[in-house]
């Protein structure tokens, strides 16, 4: 299962930084474990997803972006509570390297200059990262970018160019080659989906 935190309100502004500490999202976090749904619950869950398919299948059926945010609530609520008591296991370095991020994702910053504000080559610190966490340094800092670039698509009709600046993006069109690459879609035509 996968989803942008977009499709749930109320999770569109929590940075991808923090879902493993956020209780619906920590499941999806890169380090989470599998679990899985006892036979009693299989058909309840069977029936969410279901419905969940057949209204994103219709997308411009009314209310749909509302069923949609509410089944997969649901879905996150009962996967929440599935989920085993997990221990405070934060990693120093990776707290770290995340709280630089959500501090600086809006400069023009690179993973070299998160690299030496805290002391690391940029390499060692991309490996250490990606062993620890599953992805890169850039991507990190880049998925930051983005969810921070649809956050101001929804909530406001600010142009690409000011967007990419206020999000530390080199300008427009660097702006709609990450968000096409990471999403299918330019971010006018994904701002004209959240309208409708």
């Amino acid at each position: 299962m996968a989803f942008t935190p977009d499709a749930v309100p109320a999770l569109a502004s929590v940075s991808p930084l923090m879902w493993t500490r956020h209780p619906l999202l920590a499941l999806f976090a890169p380090d989470a474990e599998s679990v899985l749904v006892p036979e009693r619950d299989r058909d309840r869950w069977s029936r969410h997803l279901a419905d969940l398919a057949a209204e994103l299948a219709a997308p411009e059926r009314l209310g749909a972006r509302e069923a949609v945010a509410s089944l997969l609530t649901r879905v996150l609520i009962d996967g929440a509570r599935l989920a085993p008591p997990r221990p405070d296991a934060r990693d120093a370095l990776v707290e770290r390297v995340f709280d630089r991020i959500e501090e600086t994702f809006r400069e023009p910053i690179s993973a070299a200059d998160v690299a030496a504000a805290l002391g690391y080559t940029p390499g060692h610190l991309t490996t250490l990262l990606r062993r620890r966490t599953g992805r890169p340094l850039l991507e990190w800092i880049t998925e930051r970018r983005l969810t921070e670039v649809r956050r101001m698509l929804r909530e406001t009709d600010l142009p690409l160019g000011v967007i990419a600046a206020r999000t530390g993006l080199r300008d427009a069109s660097y702006l709609v080659r990450r968000f096409r690459a990471r999403y299918g879609s330019t971010p006018q035509r994904w701002r004209e989906a959240q309208t409708r």
